[in-house]
């Protein structure tokens, strides 16, 4: 592809957990990353018995199935408290 606009992407993906008591610590911690050039969040969920996604982001969901899309848009309306407070941090600008 010769004189093409094609950029190659790297993906590399962290997984980190936190304790659902320190909520806080998690809104600082999204803030900060959100503050560094490059870096996306793609996902945020809950895991417990069963995986809660709590926020995808549109390159996230347009690689997962059909159906797990429309449960999460669904899902998103039902935000708790500490769950908005997190996908604020996320889509707000800085």
């Amino acid at each position: 592809m010769e004189n093409s606009l094609y950029r190659n992407r790297n993906h590399i993906v962290f997984v980190i957990s936190f304790d659902e008591s320190n909520i806080k610590f998690l809104e600082s911690f999204i803030k900060e990353i959100k503050k560094i050039r490059n870096i996306y969040i793609e996902s945020l969920y809950e895991e417990d018995i069963k995986c809660k996604l709590i926020y995808a982001s549109q390159h996230y969901l347009s690689t997962i199935d059909k159906d797990k899309v429309l449960m999460y848009n669904k899902r998103k309306r039902a935000y708790s408290e500490d769950e908005t407070l997190l996908v604020n941090g996320i889509l707000c600008k800085n």
